[in-house]
Formats: structure tokens, C-alpha cells, sequence
């Protein structure tokens, strides 16, 4: 039995507030915050149970807590970052785990997970490929239930340049009627209309969501690109981004979109749970984590998603994988509650002739 850890770390101070029942934190000053977070070293905040392959195998796992904000991950000293995410790694390493996964902006330290390699002598993964995988899952399942036709949508892709966005982009290339690139580089965009030439280029996010049926948004940025009153009626959103791309303030005044939290899946076991409150109702995962704990049950030791170096292939072979050990896309959920049946039946997409 291979075991795994998983290194997480604050999307906000709000979900550590929670997570550590700290309700003062939110009336402190945002800087002292910070700097406390600063001095935090890594360290392992939970246990993981109860997660059973349906071939019998079981896994356990750690999670490993880094106490960095992502802005703090995106602007302190490279340096810095990454020996908190090395250091975190290392007790993964001594406390038994067979390989480490990264998750939201860890992801993104030392060259997505190259150097955090480097540094430990077990393998480390971002989870990209199964992320991309049931992130696809979640749209199609979403769109039936809403009677949106795919293959007559328009699709944009926000991200497009990143590994996750270049993927979804490569899936959906010739399952749409309109593709939309949108990123904020428009000389990647252009190399990447190379590959996919039938594709529309957008540096304009909420340009694009005016004119989508459909969106997928992978980015890495910190705050939110748009509100939901920036959705065209009836369009169906898919957020992988962690912290959201789309504002979450107030949701529900908008009962004609569908905004999908994207990459939600239900390990397999009885009573799963990670001991840990890290924005997720109890016993589900992200599809980052998920990956891990996949590789783990396969007993592969191998630097499977890092350096952005992804591939369609990849992200089926992780899907079958996954399904091999009952792991199961998690009910549709937005703003990490679930659709309701009577809210597909109400969405009617709203298609433009053009």
C-alpha cells in the first residue's frame, strides 16, 4: 500500500477562520494577518481516512498545510515560497507518504512542481490532468441537464493559454459550433490558434461570457474576473479556479445562469473523510487530490502531472484510472452547494444567431 499527502493552503482568511474555529481572525488587521501567516512553518493539519478503491485497495493520506494566501504565494520571494512547499514535502516524506500532490497556487511554486521534486525523494503531481478530466465531466453532465447542445454552443475557454485552459480548449475544438480563446496574452493566443485554427481569439473576459453558451475558466489569478451579472442569460459557467474567477457575493440574484464549481469528485469509501475543513462539504475532494490519491492506489511513483506539461492522453488514462477505483464526479455543485433539480428545470439557454 502506497500512501500519499497533499499539500493545501488558505484560499482566504475567512476559510481559516473556519477551518481552525478562529471567527476573530476576520476582525484583525489584514497585514498583521499576513505576517503571522509568514511566520507559520508547514505543517501537517489532518489525517486522512476511510477512502477504499472498489478493487479492494485502501489508502491513507495526509494533508500538509502550507499558511500562505495566494497573493502572498504570487508576490513573496520565489525563494521563500518554494522552501515552504519543500519543507511541507519533507514531513509529507518522513511521515510515510509514497507521493505528494500540490494544490491551488502550490501548484504553481517551483516551476509547477519541478523543483519541488527535485528536493524530495518521492514524486509530486499537481493533479492537472484529472482536474481537466472531471472538469470536462462536469460540464457535459451539467449542459444535458440544462438542454444545452454542445456541439450548437458557443464555448469560450477563459485561460486558454495555461495547461488545464490549452486542454479544455484541444477537448472542445471539434464539439462546439464556436470556440472562444480568451487570455490576456494575445501572442500566446495567437501561437495557439496555430494548433486549433478555428478558433476566435479574446483578451476581453467579460466581452467573451456575453457571447458564451457555455465558459470554462482556469486562470491564476487572485481575484475574481467577473461578476455573475456579467453572464449572458441561460449560460453555464464552469469555475476551476481557486479563489474563484467568478464573484461569489451574491450568487443567487442571477436564477438564469448556472455558475458550476468545477473539479468536485466523491472518493471512493464508506466514511470518507479528511479531518479537515478546506472549503468542501465532508468527504469530497478536488480533483487535484484526487489525482493523487489515484496514483497512490496504482502504486505509481511518478512525477505524473508537473512543468505544465500536459496531455490529452494523459488526462484519459487518469479518467479510466479513476473510474477503475470508483472515484465519481460529485453532484453538480455552485458555490459549493448543490444544484437542485428544479433549478436545471428553470435554466433555458438563450442561443445567439450569429
Amino acid at each position: 500500500m502506497m500512501n500519499f499527502a497533499f499539500v493545501i493552503h488558505p484560499l482566504d482568511v475567512g476559510l481559516v477562520s473556519v477551518a481552525f474555529k478562529e471567527p476573530n481572525l476576520l476582525h484583525k488587521k489584514n497585514s498583521l494577518v499576513k505576517k503571522a501567516f509568514e511566520w507559520l512553518p508547514s505543517f501537517k493539519c489532518s489525517h486522512i481516512t476511510g477512502i477504499k478503491s472498489k478493487q479492494g485497495i485502501t489508502v491513507e493520506g495526509d494533508l500538509m498545510y502550507v499558511s500562505l494566501l495566494p497573493e502572498q504565494i504570487i508576490t513573496m520571494d520565489e525563494k521563500f515560497v518554494l522552501s515552504r512547499v519543500i519543507d511541507a514535502g519533507k514531513i509529507a516524506q518522513e511521515n510515510g507518504a509514497g507521493i505528494l500532490g500540490l494544490g491551488a497556487y502550490a501548484a504553481q511554486v517551483g516551476k509547477k512542481g519541478v523543483l519541488i521534486a527535485r528536493n524530495l525523494g518521492i514524486p509530486v503531481t499537481t493533479g492537472t490532468h484529472y482536474t481537466i478530466y472531471m472538469a470536462i465531466q462536469s460540464v457535459l453532465v451539467a449542459a444535458h441537464k440544462m438542454d444545452i447542445d454542445v456541439k450548437s454552443s458557443t464555448v469560450a475557454v477563459v485561460g486558454a493559454t495555461g495547461g488545464i485552459g490549452r486542454l479544455c480548449t484541444e477537448y472542445f475544438a471539434d464539439k462546439c459550433r464556436r470556440l472562444l480563446l480568451v487570455a490576456r496574452n494575445m501572442t500566446k493566443l495567437e501561437s495557439l490558434t496555430k494548433k486549433i485554427p478555428n478558433a476566435q481569439i479574446q483578451t476581453d473576459v467579460k466581452k467573451a461570457m456575453d457571447e458564451a453558451d457555455i465558459c470554462v475558466m482556469s486562470t491564476t489569478t487572485p481575484e475574481p474576473l467577473v461578476d455573475v451579472e456579467d453572464l449572458r442569460p441561460g449560460s453555464l459557467v464552469c469555475d476551476i479556479s481557486r479563489p474563484r474567477n467568478v464573484s461569489m457575493k451574491n450568487p443567487r440574484r442571477r436564477s438564469d445562469v448556472l455558475v458550476i464549481d468545477g473539479g468536485i469528485v466523491q472518493p471512493p469509501g464508506e466514511n470518507v473523510d479528511f479531518n479537515f475543513y478546506f472549503g468542501l462539504q465532508r468527504g469530497l475532494a478536488y480533483a487535484c487530490m484526487a489525482e493523487t490519491i489515484i496514483l497512490a492506489m496504482e502504486g505509481r511513483k511518478e512525477n505524473y502531472s508537473i512543468g505544465g506539461d500536459v496531455s490529452l492522453k494523459k488526462v484519459l488514462e487518469i479518467g479510466r484510472l479513476g473510474e477503475k477505483h470508483g472515484f465519481k464526479l460529485a453532484r453538480i455543485m455552485s458555490f459549493d452547494s448543490e444544484v437542485s433539480a428544479s433549478a436545471f428545470r428553470r435554466l433555458k439557454p438563450t442561443k445567439l444567431t450569429a
